[in-house]
């Protein structure tokens, strides 16, 4: 994993942003599939 080599308090906080940066992740793709559909359904009305 990314943060074996960190030091012991810098791990967790490399953990935190990992989550953070996952969940900012997931964000975007919904956002994405969200306007890709958005997209599509005119189209197919």
């Amino acid at each position: 994993m990314i943060v074996v080599g960190f030091a012991v308090p810098k791990k967790d906080h490399g953990y935190e942003l990992i989550e953070k940066l996952e969940a900012g992740v997931q964000d975007m793709l919904q956002i994405f599939e969200d306007r890709k559909r958005d997209v599509v359904a005119p189209k197919q009305k």
